[in-house]
């Protein structure tokens, strides 16, 4: 089996497995389903810049855009940008050629910058930073 097929073959099978995921996670209610604490929240008492994005997650499966983003701001947008860069990858690997290269190169270079930003302003214990950290809880 060639490299290319290979590939085809994984991410074919990873996003079946994120729509059975996802599925699986929809059915579920979220009283249902006791997550564990966040261990770096736990050990550190700070917030990993994915702090609230299971809970973003429940919120997004339910259609409550507003709860999702008040759980994880950069869940949605962390999403779309998987999304965009599997589809460019399913095409270049369809079509085999590498068009796309640059564009998802350099999209994941602005999502490690945003996300270190992210992570480091919801940090600080400034009252005006408040919107960037997750909320104890949502019902």
């Amino acid at each position: 089996m060639t490299p290319n097929r290979r590939k085809f073959w994984l991410l074919a099978f990873s996003s079946l497995f994120a729509v059975v995921g996802a599925g699986t996670f929809l059915a579920l209610k979220p009283s249902w389903l006791k997550l564990p604490p966040c261990f770096f929240h736990e050990a550190t008492g700070l917030y990993c810049p994915g702090c609230g994005s299971t809970r973003a997650l429940q919120r997004i499966l339910q259609g409550d855009l507003f709860g999702a983003f008040r759980c994880n701001l950069l869940t949605i947008p962390g999403l779309v940008s998987v999304v965009y860069l599997f589809v460019l990858e399913m095409y270049d690997l369809w079509f085999g050629v590498s068009r796309f290269r640059k564009s998802a190169l350099w999209l994941g270079q602005v999502l490690l910058v945003l996300l270190i930003a992210f992570t480091i302003l919801r940090n600080i214990p400034w009252h005006g930073f408040d919107f960037l950290r997750p909320p104890p809880s949502l019902s």
